[in-house]
Parts: structure tokens; C-alpha cells; sequence
């Protein structure tokens, strides 16, 4: 195995021998180290791989362009690995136990928002190898909600989540749901600030809530029409930063890297938890979209944030399961 995979290298440095350099510059450039030179050969050629797959989806010229991120010594099978799927029993469970937000419906809406001119939204956070993204929802929408209430913007316990909600159906590193995250600060009375009770990428059963640490809380929780972006926009402008799953499984998804992504492929097989902070149309292809925090850190996309089609049948199910919270 290890003569075919060091004989494919070699062929691969005769017919890629920049791309292989690359290769090596973006190892030192994201801290890339491997157990030994076999795992090396075979994260190199599955670099390459993913390499070709941007080039030609760049070339595409579709409004959006792609990179090699931190992602890229993944296969696609491996990055999918690293989402929760949303099952649609408990999407629906979770509608049930929520109120519907009802919005005055002669309200005008502006034709673009971004809570972060508001100074609603944190910087962005990085989840890194736990299956935590609704954690990360969670304290975002909260984040925002309470910025606009009291005025001053704080940073949230994504940890104290994933630690304390395991009793209201979340599982830690393994997924969970941002709307059993949102019941659980409102039962337990509130939410330690991020300097409290620190991120860190893994759980734990050990619940470290302290009350007197407390940041903020939930009074409560809504949810927004489903699978309807013009409920989705209006929340967006009337209310703040609302709590959604998307569908974050394509391979191009992967690689995001600036413009409006646009896939008509993705469907609403929801599988990671995100923020959806505003909303715009984009003045290079004219395409209207949704702007996205993701909790992948600043490496991945615009400084880690996504602009997400707009009024494109509910496209990666963005409009299928939206939530928001009182502070």
C-alpha cells in the first residue's frame, strides 16, 4: 500500500509539480502535520483532488468563488462526517412546542440589513472538530437579542450548552438542536458569559453553570413561518439575527469562498446550525441573499460568513427551520 501511494505521488509531482508545492505552502500556512509520510502522501493527493474540483468550479463563473481552506485535505465523505443531520421529526416537534412569531404585516421592509452595523453580532467563533454548530446558533440569536434590548453586546457560553443541556434532548459534540438549547437558559434562568465558562471543543456531563456569571437569558422563543424567505427577511429586519439550519453537505459548500452561493442542487436535507444576520442583493451578479454566520472560524468563506441565495425556493432549506429567541 504504501509503494502504490508514494508511486502515485510521484506521478502526481510529475504532472502537478506546482500544485504539489502549494500543497506544502498551505500545510505550513494552516498548521498541517501528519503521523507519518504514508498519511502525508495520501492527504496530498486528496489536496490535489479538491485542488482540480475548485479550479473548475471557479471557472464556472457563477457569481461565487471557491478556495482551498482548512478543509481541503478532507474527502467529501470525511467533511460530511462532520455535520448532524436534522431529522424532520424534530423539526416538527420543535414547531409544536413554539410559538409562532406573528409580524404587523404592513411594516416596510429596508432592501438590506446586516445586524453587524447594529453592533448585534459577536466576531466570529470557530467550533473546530465538535459537532457543536447549534450551540454556536444558540448564543448568536441570543447574542443578538439582548444587544438590541439592553444596548450592549456580549459574547455567550457555547459551552455551558453543550455541557448543561443534555436533559433537553442536545447531545455535546454529536448535534443537538437550537430550540431545546433555547428552552433549557430559559428553564435554567440564563446563560454564563464566553470569559465564564470558556469553549472547549469537547463535552462534558459536568454542568459548570454559575448564576452569578450569569450574561444573559431567554424569556422566550419563536418560530418563523416555515420554508418562507419573505417571513424569514422580515424577522431579519424587524427582529434581529434569527437561529437556522441549513444544508451545508455539497462539496462546493466546502470551499466557499466569496460571492452568492447559488447551488439548485441543494436541497433541504438540513445538517448544520448557523446565523443568519441580514440580508442584500449582491451588486456584482444581482442575485439576492441571505448574509450567514458560520462558526467555522475566519479561514472558511468571507472571513466566515456566507451570503446564501435568496428567493430561490427556499434553497439549502435556509427558510425550513428559523427560531428566535426573547432576551
Amino acid at each position: 500500500m504504501l509503494v502504490f501511494l508514494l508511486l502515485s505521488l510521484v506521478s502526481l509531482t510529475v504532472s502537478y509539480e506546482v500544485s504539489v508545492e502549494h500543497f506544502q505552502q498551505w500545510a505550513f500556512d494552516h498548521g498541517k502535520t501528519y503521523v507519518s509520510g504514508t498519511v502525508r502522501a495520501m492527504r496530498t493527493m486528496i489536496w490535489l483532488d479538491n485542488a482540480e474540483f475548485v479550479k473548475q468550479k471557479n471557472a464556472e463563473n457563477n457569481g461565487a468563488t471557491f478556495k482551498l481552506n482548512q478543509y481541503a485535505d478532507l474527502t467529501h465523505e470525511e467533511y460530511k462526517a462532520m455535520l448532524s443531520p436534522v431529522t424532520d421529526h424534530a423539526i416538527t416537534k420543535a414547531t409544536k412546542d413554539m410559538i409562532a412569531l406573528a409580524l404587523p404585516p404592513w411594516v416596510n421592509i429596508p432592501k438590506t440589513m446586516d445586524w453587524r452595523d447594529q453592533k448585534a453580532v459577536t466576531p466570529v467563533k470557530n467550533q473546530g472538530s465538535c459537532g457543536s454548530c447549534y450551540s454556536f446558533s444558540t448564543t448568536g440569536a441570543l447574542e443578538g437579542a439582548c444587544a438590541i434590548k439592553t444596548g450592549t453586546l456580549k459574547s455567550f457560553s457555547e459551552q455551558q450548552i453543550m455541557d448543561c443541556s443534555w436533559n433537553y434532548g442536545n447531545n455535546g459534540c454529536n448535534g443537538g438542536m437550537f430550540d431545546r438549547a433555547f428552552y433549557y437558559i430559559m428553564e435554567q434562568g440564563g446563560i454564563d458569559s464566553e470569559a465564564a465558562y470558556p469553549y472547549t471543543m469537547k463535552e462534558s456531563d459536568k454542568c459548570k453553570y454559575d448564576a452569578k456569571s450569569k450574561a444573559g437569558q431567554v424569556t422566550n422563543y419563536y418560530y418563523v413561518k416555515q420554508e418562507d424567505e419573505d417571513a424569514l427577511t422580515a424577522v431579519l429586519a424587524l427582529k434581529g439575527p434569527v437561529a437556522i439550519a441549513i444544508n451545508a453537505g455539497q462539496r462546493d459548500f466546502q470551499f466557499y469562498n466569496s460571492g452568492v452561493y447559488d447551488n439548485p442542487a441543494c436541497d433541504a436535507s438540513l445538517n448544520h446550525g448557523v446565523l443568519a444576520i441580514g440580508y442584500g442583493t449582491d451588486s456584482d451578479s444581482g442575485k439576492d441573499y441571505f448574509l450567514v454566520k458560520n462558526s467555522w472560524g475566519t479561514q472558511w468563506g468571507l472571513d466566515g460568513y456566507i451570503k446564501m441565495r435568496r428567493n430561490k425556493d427556499n434553497q439549502c432549506g435556509i427558510a425550513t427551520y428559523p427560531s428566535i429567541p426573547e432576551c
